[in-house]
């Protein structure tokens, strides 16, 4: 139950089918080597150091390395027993097995009736206040007259993704969030990114040669209402995530506001 319990019920979902997967194959490969190699001692370490290997490599790539962690030591944990006469391997499999459910259980039970923290509305949250600040941050980093101290550096950084990652995992298995709902909402991370990343191009001071003609007031003019209308498209898309939460008009009217901020970033 401890090592189950996560922030948000997404999260638990998406480690507790995890550890499950792991676990159920980890009964049957520990069954599987001890019935097949039982009688041939080297011949079942071998087995069991290629299922250690394995697990390794698998925690080390991207795909469901906690499944894969959980597969390599559960096999230790049954067949140790069982290596030492002190118990049935099929015995100590459905007790290992048993135990894991129960206790997703009892995390679930948790999760939906003490601590129902939904990732779906903390991802739209954090996205919300992230489009908010670097839509004033862009404003303040291209003004005329910057304050003082200018924007600041943070406001700028361009891996809204990457910190949003655990969240948007965790709302794609949670219970009632649709798949267009968590697809808008990465599609909104990976946006707030990009235009982060090109903001900073926008922050830093232009000087044109004076041969360069200028029109329309100079190029101060022309990034103040540039940042002035991504400003706006940014407090749209705020808006809109903060504001349904039905999945399917919330992905449809996000998606709108989403479409305008991308054009937005092409004439950045």
């Amino acid at each position: 139950v401890l090592v189950l319990m996560q922030p948000t019920t997404g999260g638990f979902l998406l480690k507790g089918l995890a550890r499950a997967a792991g676990t159920v194959a980890a009964a049957f490969t520990a069954i599987g080597l001890f019935g097949l190699f039982a009688q041939d001692p080297p011949l079942l370490m071998a087995g069991f150091f290629l299922v250690q290997a394995l697990g390794a490599y698998g925690f080390s790539g991207q795909r469901y390395p906690y499944a894969w962690m959980v597969w390599a030591f559960t096999t230790a944990i049954v067949l140790a027993p069982a290596l030492t006469g002190t118990g049935a391997v099929e015995t100590i499999a459905f007790q290992r097995a048993s135990m894991v459910g129960i206790g997703i259980l009892l995390v679930l039970l948790v999760d939906v009736l003490f601590w129902p923290v939904r990732a779906e509305s903390s991802l739209r949250q954090s996205l919300a206040s992230r489009a908010r600040q670097l839509g004033e941050a862009l404003r303040s980093a291209v003004a005329p007259t910057p304050g003082p101290g200018g924007v600041a550096p943070q406001a700028l950084e361009s891996g809204a993704l990457a910190k949003q990652i655990p969240l948007v995992a965790a709302a794609r298995t949670e219970l009632g969030v649709s798949r267009a709902t968590a697809d808008a909402l990465q599609h909104v991370a990976m946006l707030l990114g990009i235009l982060a990343a090109r903001a900073r191009v926008l922050a830093d001071p232009v000087s044109l040669p004076p041969e360069v003609p200028v029109q329309g007031g100079g190029i101060d003019a022309t990034l103040t209402e540039l940042a002035g209308r991504i400003e706006a498209a940014l407090a749209e898309v705020a808006d809109a995530l903060l504001a349904s939460r039905a999945p399917a008009s919330f992905a449809d009217e996000l998606e709108q506001q989403t479409l305008r901020l991308e054009a937005e970033l092409d004439r950045v």
